[in-house]
């Protein structure tokens, strides 16, 4: 989720720019393929491969335009009450996603493309929500005895 969260940020920073929004968009849609197969068959390669490419676009996509809402909230959680990386990410996107997304309608156009949906905010939630039961993956703040 945090190499997906790069890319979405990267789509709406305030330094986006067309290529850099491309790759991301791209990065999505590969993580959003490879990861399910990847949940069933953590042996199949070709899902694998999938999903490193799509996590060298999102951190290209990160070195390349300058993170917003997302990550700030989560370094500045994650610093001050220890959480574990990942998971913030997981507990945080969907929410920095609906907040941003009606201000970016490219990045609302990106996103709907990558996953296919037309409420790609939503999508995030349904896609912790199968993380979090099938795979363990915390979302919520107060899951796992936070404060």
């Amino acid at each position: 989720m945090n190499a997906i969260a790069h890319c979405v940020e990267a789509m709406y920073s305030e330094t986006a720019n067309p290529i850099i929004s491309m790759m991301a968009e791209e990065g999505v849609r590969s993580l959003a393929r490879a990861l399910p197969i990847i949940m069933e068959q953590p042996d199949n390669m070709e899902a694998r491969s999938e999903a490193v490419f799509g996590a060298y676009l999102s951190g290209a996509s990160l070195g390349a335009v300058g993170m917003a809402l997302h990550h700030k909230l989560c370094h500045t959680l994650g610093g001050s009450f220890n959480l574990p990386h990942a998971e913030t990410h997981t507990a945080v996107i969907p929410h920095a996603t609906a907040y941003n997304i009606d201000a970016s309608p490219d990045t609302r156009e990106r996103l709907s493309r990558a996953l296919e949906t037309e409420d790609p905010a939503g999508a995030f939630v349904r896609s912790c929500e199968i993380l979090e039961c099938e795979n363990g993956a915390v979302r919520g703040w107060h899951a796992g005895g936070r404060p």
